[in-house]
């Protein structure tokens, strides 16, 4: 079990450490990684297979309709599969269209085939599931490639009804292996996840590890949050058990805390029986977990008196607690059945927001500058500039620059690897079944790289796509080196139009939306801070936590899009960027004080008319603080400088009361958190500690 970093001013790791802890955590196993790689393997294998049987041109592309249809879990894989035969139909009937009337125009063709493109792009950014559109304008511009290569329209006609064969093919290979080799539902997968994380804490309970990083700490509860997501859809009117896995994956994130925040001096510390029977309930929530079932949480005396007295068990405790009494209360029957109302197709400003002409227009100027470069050179191997251009097409300029040193990467290794085969391997090969073999370590090992963490994904997708294409052009050995040079070639240069096109025209930056979410997180956590809360129900409480930590998430991976941007490194930019990180991590340490606080608060006895005066008094300071909070993320949300007063602690009260228990030193610890937010004319000017919490 491996313990969290807490502290800023560590010394920082040499160059090869840090790497070899980046590659470490990318390349880690986890529960359904090895299914991922098995599934791409297979579904390529098979495809491969049967386009060689039977001799369906364009082989290569039903692989890359593989391994962009194949995804971590059997609904999202579903979803991807149909929109891409939808989009298929429409990009291959407009197509034909524009080839069958303007054929013999180049000009009017080149001009429709640009209003297409355009509108697509349009439409890709105004509708919900504008994805589809996308493919649309990708195809209906890649086509005009191939049109000024085929003196007549028949052959032209052909080649592109053969590319839909061949991509349907991919598709529904792809869907089929998904459906029945290895398939797991988003559900299971939350729950061999869980499974995965609870033995390991069960471990760390007897022996703590070494630091690990925020981010890596961070990985497995994303996973968990998107999975949830998923499960939704597959589920989407079973409300209760809704409820029950947010609960879960809220509880895991907490228990996961307090263990790895447990120091060896703490385990010692604290009777080894004890924790042994927090062990034991750890499995037994497991198990609760994997059947969808109650969780009864029971102690003996001793133990939870021993647990209580250290303050990182005593919150696994808390955290228990919480999921046993939300079982038992109202969550544990099922919720009346609620028609979702139905969201609109298009987004609420598709006919105001001017950033949506702008982006079609940047798309629309790259993909023109692809083309030109692509037929005033004359060369024929550079096709790929135009598809380069097509596939970085995203929302804003930081996602972008995020994706293009990944493509990067992706297509110089893929190009390495196809090298390799050719020079190596391919002179001894005279058989399918040697083609098979040769290329199963590339898809073995680009799945694995693909089914990984969403930083790295997109290199496993590269590798497959740019080492295996080359390799399949021809029904026969190929041994042409300058088509993996070319191809290569062509999605460079397609990188840098499009970087170039997209920094220079309307840079569209996260920056504003990063400063709206911030303020809706920090009204989440004002919420939670009211003493209103203490009146909620579990599963409301519950609900409420893992919505404020789902937000953190967001912004967490909105920062890393937004620091990718050139201007968010330069000049003020730079302190403004510093902010908002120290507001990341600041706000998780209110979200973990004010959980500490209303658990602590629920424990407290409250019998004697001075606990009721002493209850009045934190509830009183639980609604300021909330208050300023309130007024901090209006602050945030309209670019003011927020100074905000600190609320006063009535410490006579609370220690005359309360002065045996945590709960003093819990609410001072809360006031202290919220009075360290950066702009704050009570910040406190010492290095602060960098802390992980729950489902982060």
């Amino acid at each position: 079990m491996m313990k969290l970093a807490t502290s800023r001013n560590d010394r920082e790791p040499p160059f090869y450490e840090r790497w070899g802890e980046f590659l470490g955590t990318e390349l880690a196993p986890f529960p359904g990684r090895a299914h991922f790689m098995v599934r791409m393997l297979v579904a390529n294998s098979l495809v491969i297979l049967i386009a060689m049987t039977l001799q369906v041109p364009m082989t290569a592309l039903a692989v890359v309709s593989v391994i962009s249809t194949i995804q971590s879990n059997v609904v999202l894989t579903r979803l991807t599969g149909i929109l891409t035969l939808i989009a298929l139909v429409l990009a291959i009937g407009t197509t034909l269209l524009l080839v069958k009337f303007t054929f013999d125009y180049p000009m009017l063709r080149i001009a429709f085939a640009a209003l297409i493109y355009f509108g697509c792009m349009y439409l890709m950014r105004a509708m919900k599931l504008g994805i589809i559109f996308s493919g649309v304008g990708l195809v209906v511009i890649y086509a005009q490639s191939m049109v000024d290569s085929m003196p007549y329209p028949e052959i032209v006609t052909r080649y592109i009804l053969w590319a839909m064969m061949a991509t349907v093919l991919g598709t529904v290979t792809a869907l089929f292996v998904n459906s029945f080799v290895l398939q797991r539902s988003p559900g299971e997968q939350m729950a061999e996840e869980a499974h995965a994380r609870l033995v390991a804490l069960g471990g760390g309970l007897a022996v703590p590890d070494a630091p690990v990083s925020v981010r890596a700490m961070r990985l497995g509860m994303d996973k968990l949050q998107k999975l949830f997501q998923f499960a939704c859809m597959s589920a989407p009117k079973d409300e209760t058990l809704k409820l029950y896995r947010q609960s879960w994956i809220g509880i895991v994130s907490r228990v996961r805390y307090g263990v790895n925040a447990l120091s060896a001096a703490d385990a010692r510390a604290v009777p080894a029986s004890a924790l042994l029977e927090l062990a034991t309930q750890l499995e037994t929530l497991d198990a609760a977990i994997a059947g969808n079932a109650p969780y009864r949480f029971a102690l003996e005396p001793a133990h939870r008196a021993a647990l209580e007295g250290n303050a990182n068990t005593v919150a696994v405790l808390h955290a228990l607690d919480a999921f046993a009494d939300f079982n038992a209360g109202d969550a544990a029957i099922a919720s009346p059945q609620r028609a979702a109302a139905k969201e609109p197709m298009w987004q609420p400003d598709a006919r105001t927001n001017p950033v949506y002409v702008q982006f079609s227009l940047k798309a629309l100027i790259a993909s023109l500058i692809g083309y030109l470069v692509f037929v005033s050179t004359q060369w024929e191997g550079i096709h790929t500039i135009m598809i380069s251009v097509s596939l970085l097409l995203f929302p804003t300029l930081g996602m972008s620059l995020q994706r293009m040193p990944l493509r990067l990467i992706g297509v110089m290794l893929g190009s390495l690897v196809a090298i390799a085969l050719t020079v190596f391997v391919m002179p001894h090969l005279d058989s399918i079944v040697g083609l098979l073999l040769m290329l199963a370590p590339v898809f073995l090992i680009g799945g694995w790289i693909a089914g990984g963490p969403e930083r790295t994904a997109y290199i496993g997708v590269q590798i497959i796509g740019t080492g295996c294409l080359p390799l399949l052009e021809d029904f026969g050995p190929s041994y042409d080196l300058t088509e993996v040079r070319d191809r290569a070639i062509g999605i460079v240069l397609g990188i840098v139009v499009s970087a170039v096109v997209f920094s220079c025209l309307w840079p569209e930056s996260e920056r504003g939306a990063l400063r709206q979410k911030l303020a809706a997180l920090l009204r989440q956590i004002a919420a939670l801070v009211r003493a209103e809360q203490q009146r909620r129900s579990a599963s409301e409480r519950q609900q409420a936590l893992v919505g404020a930590w789902s937000t953190l998430n967001e912004c967490e991976a909105m920062y890393g899009r937004t620091v990718n941007e050139a201007d968010f490194r330069a000049g003020s930019q730079v302190t403004r960027a510093g902010r908002a990180r120290a507001l990341l991590d600041q706000a998780r340490r209110i979200l973990l004080a004010q959980d500490d606080v209303h658990s602590a608060l629920a424990a407290a006895p409250d019998a004697s008319e001075a606990s009721r005066d002493a209850g009045s008094a934190i509830r009183q300071v639980l609604d300021q603080t909330g208050d300023a909070l309130y007024r901090y993320a209006d602050a945030i949300a309209q670019s003011e400088d927020p100074q905000r007063v600190r609320p006063q602690l009535p410490i006579a009260v609370l220690d005359a009361v309360h002065g045996g228990t945590e709960l003093p030193a819990r609410l001072r610890r809360l006031l202290d958190e919220v009075a360290g937010l950066p702009d704050n004319e009570h910040a406190s000017h010492v290095p602060l500690q960098r802390i992980e919490g729950p489902a982060s």
